[in-house]
């Protein structure tokens, strides 16, 4: 008898044991209750640019929703900016319709080319995911930043040559910071639609020389990477960062016809961990 009361006592306990290690790993269920669509840009990017041309090009962006339907069903979408107008710089709709058994479409964005004085206007506008009746705006990635401008005619890296003295920046360490002055002390062609350039002085506080690859293969949507480089020291040389391109998008842009370049990096400081906002430089005259 001793002996099934021992078996048993330790049956419980491993069985016990069995459960609470369990209950450490549990993941959450999704509440069965829960029979709401939700929906969010499914692009990797969160930032982009669009050069509107003389056709008044459109740019589309991925949106999809977690569940299909049997009957259209409507995602609302607002615009804010602060120099973008609706009608006068892009035209979009308000209200985008999902067709019935769809998961997934993409929000056009139509360009109004007469609503750009020159190539050097930059309009930012940023797109979010409302919540409606239909479909709710999901938890993540339900805002789209994308940068408006007028297209450069032609592309001559050596007028990227000089000085910038309204170079503005944004990071997750410093906040919004500028003017300052930076400079592109070098441009090279490497294929005639790729090349590099060299830049000075980015962070303003003594940054050496920080080289990006340019390409242009499509000429509506000229890109700016930034080469990976480790040991950038600041001007008291007692921080070290760190630069690289962002694994999911998030490219830079440039033109040099009205030379303007925003240049976007993912950093890390003193080995951390490596930053998941973007480091974004504005460079222009």
């Amino acid at each position: 008898m001793k002996s099934l009361n021992r078996i048993f006592s330790i049956s419980v306990i491993l069985l016990m044991l069995i459960f609470t290690s369990c209950k450490k790993t549990e993941v959450t269920p999704v509440d069965p209750t829960d029979t709401n669509t939700y929906a969010k840009f499914s692009s990797i990017d969160s930032i982009s640019t669009f050069y509107v041309s003389s056709e008044n090009d459109s740019f589309k962006i991925p949106i999809s929703v977690n569940l299909t339907s049997n009957t259209d069903r409507s995602i609302s979408i607002s615009y804010t900016s602060n120099t973008a107008v609706m009608d006068q710089q892009y035209s979009a709709n308000n209200t985008f319709v999902l067709s019935a058994g769809k998961q997934a479409d993409s929000l056009t964005i139509q360009g109004i080319y007469a609503g750009f004085s020159s190539s050097s206007q930059i309009d930012t506008l940023k797109i979010t995911i409302v919540s409606n009746a239909d479909i709710k705006a999901d938890k993540s990635h339900t805002s789209y930043y994308l940068i408006l401008r007028k297209k450069c005619p032609s592309i001559d890296l050596n007028d990227l040559l000089g000085t910038y003295l309204n170079t503005n920046e944004v990071s997750s360490w410093n906040g919004a910071y500028g003017p300052y002055t930076t400079s592109i002390t070098s441009v090279q062609n490497v294929t005639s639609t790729t090349g590099t350039i060299v830049v000075e002085n980015i962070y303003d506080y003594g940054w050496p020389a920080v080289t990006f690859n340019l390409n242009w293969t499509n000429p509506q949507n000229p890109i700016a990477t930034v080469v990976a480089q480790n040991g950038i020291t600041d001007g008291a040389g007692t921080t070290i960062y760190d630069v690289r391109p962002f694994p999911t998008g998030n490219l830079g842009s440039f033109s040099t016809c009205d030379n303007v370049l925003t240049l976007i990096m993912q950093v890390r400081i003193d080995g951390g961990n490596w930053d998941t906002t973007p480091y974004v430089v504005n460079l222009a005259r």
